[in-house]
C-alpha cells in the first residue's frame, strides 16, 4: 500500500537509461504482486537483458501470470 495505494492500477515507468527503472519495477512486483496478479511486460529489451530474465525467472517460480511483448505494435499482418 506504501508504493502502490489502489488496486488495478497500470504503471508506466519511463526514464533515461541507466537510471534504475528495472529494479524500481522489480521491487514494485515483489512488494506487491501475488498469484492473482497477471503482468503486462512491453520492454524492448526484455530478451536482451540479463535482468529482465531474473524477473521473469522469479515470477515463474512464484506463479505469477504474465505477458512479454518487446514491442506496443502488433506484427501480424
Amino acid at each position: 500500500y506504501d508504493l502502490i495505494p489502489g488496486l488495478y492500477y497500470n504503471i508506466f515507468l519511463c526514464a533515461r537509461k541507466e537510471s534504475g527503472k528495472t529494479t524500481a519495477l522489480w521491487n514494485i512486483i515483489d512488494q506487491c504482486a501475488n498469484k492473482n496478479t497477471k503482468i503486462y511486460f512491453f520492454v524492448n529489451t526484455l530478451n536482451n537483458d540479463d535482468t529482465y530474465t531474473e524477473i521473469l525467472k522469479k515470477l515463474d517460480d512464484k506463479n505469477i501470470e504474465h505477458e512479454d511483448y518487446t514491442s506496443i505494435f502488433d506484427t501480424v499482418l
